[in-house]
């Protein structure tokens, strides 16, 4: 994290996002500065521009030991008080896993089910 400690939260899987977002609310505690702004399109046609926070450390927390631990640091988009966090398909890159659609789970990445999938992105 750059500033606050670390959280343990809940997201959700969303294919149709590109990046993290996260609650502004989650941003102030986190104490994550402002760096830019992204022009967001939501499902509706509309597009706002937020906050745009840099060199955010997101790991995955989950029940498959293969997947469980691996991180993605990156950008995040600052979203209003109350919306979910959304895990979008970049961090999901940076971790190299995949979203199984048919069976609504994440999956090691096919191609490189055992692979340190940080130590090819420095």
């Amino acid at each position: 994290m750059n500033g606050g400690d670390a959280v343990e939260v809940e997201a959700i899987v969303d294919s149709g996002a590109r990046r993290l977002s996260i609650p502004d609310d989650l941003v102030q505690k986190l104490g994550l500065a402002v760096s830019g702004h992204f022009n967001v399109k939501y499902a509706d046609g509309r597009v706002e521009k937020r906050p745009r926070y840099r060199n955010l450390d997101a790991t995955l927390i989950h029940p498959n030991p293969v997947i469980n631990g691996r991180r993605a640091a990156g950008d995040c988009v600052g979203t209003p008080v109350g919306s979910p966090i959304l895990l979008g398909q970049l961090p999901l890159e940076d971790m190299d896993v995949i979203l199984n659609m048919a069976l609504e789970r994440l999956e090691p990445n096919p191609e490189s089910p055992d692979s340190d999938p940080l130590s090819y992105l420095y």
